[in-house]
């Protein structure tokens, strides 16, 4: 199949579905004829800010009256994919010359196995951005990883696409997906959860909200650059790092005074730290 305008379908014009929709019809490799959502008023959005011609539907059945799909995008949450693709192949609008694929991190081509049976060729390609303004992250996409594994028909026409977005492709293996992923979530949603402890640290003191944010910003900003720059082992300071034990034990006790969610967090991000240092963690209770 070739790379130039193959028609494509997006079921689940979400914020990435709509970010990729776009990004595709602007480059022309993939063109976005026809959107599927849960509504036919979200579908019709998806498709005003896409733009082209693109026809809104709220039912995979409604497709049924259309030619068999050339490249179908699944950008519904995690827990559809399975049964979107099972529904594509019960509607027999897959076959030998379709690609399906889907933009979870987590899952592998695997889900998409009801197509595959119809003999559809398999992928998945999870680009690894934040997709929260699609607006914003059309205009700063080039750059962004985007991990794919699937079948090699199947990425033969994808990778390409994807790399005239400006992505940088990177090919994992199915079984890597978790683990990929897990890594991600880390940088990501932990790190969020990380500097929220913080931030309640603070607040415990005494300081009020935006002067925590304002005061502990530059902190933030030296230490992931350090991490980045050094790797993160190297560019451990801190208590721990100097075997400060008392000041850790000291922190943990009035940590667990005041609020014990806290506390169970810093016991285990101090144990991890010191996992990292190859050192004993002075909070391991004895046996």
């Amino acid at each position: 199949m070739a790379t130039e305008g193959v028609p494509l379908t997006i079921v689940g014009a979400g914020a990435v579905g709509r970010t990729l929709g776009r990004l595709f019809a602007e480059t022309g490799h993939l063109v976005p004829f026809a959107i599927v959502n849960r509504s036919r008023a979200s579908a019709a959005s998806a498709a005003r800010f896409i733009t082209g011609a693109v026809e809104a539907y709220d039912d995979l059945g409604a497709l049924a009256r259309t030619q068999r799909q050339a490249v179908v995008m699944i950008a519904t949450p995690d827990r559809e994919i399975v049964a979107t693709a099972q529904k594509l192949a019960q509607l027999r609008l897959v076959d030998d010359t379709s690609i399906v694929f889907h933009c979870s991190g987590a899952l592998d081509s695997s889900a998409l196995a009801a197509c595959a049976a119809e003999g559809a060729a398999t992928a998945s390609v999870h680009p690894l951005a934040t997709f929260a303004d699609p607006a914003t992250l059309i205009e700063r996409f080039a750059g962004v990883f985007c991990m794919t594994e699937g079948m090699p028909s199947a990425l033969a026409v994808l990778q390409p696409a994807f790399v005239a977005l400006g992505a940088r492709v990177i090919a994992l293996s199915a079984s890597a997906k978790v683990l990929y992923h897990a890594g991600a979530v880390f940088a990501s949603n932990y790190l969020q959860a990380v500097l929220e402890a913080a931030f309640r640290c603070e607040a415990l003191a005494g300081i009020e909200a935006h002067v925590a944010r304002d005061m502990l910003a530059p902190l933030i900003r030296v230490s992931v650059a350090n991490a980045l720059s050094m790797g993160a082992r190297n560019a451990l300071t801190g208590p721990l790092a100097r075997r400060d034990d008392e000041l850790v034990k000291l922190q943990f006790e009035r940590l667990a005074q005041n609020d014990g969610a806290l506390a169970a967090c810093y016991a285990d991000l101090a144990a991890w730290t010191c996992h990292i240092l190859g050192r004993n963690d002075p909070l391991a209770r004895s046996p």
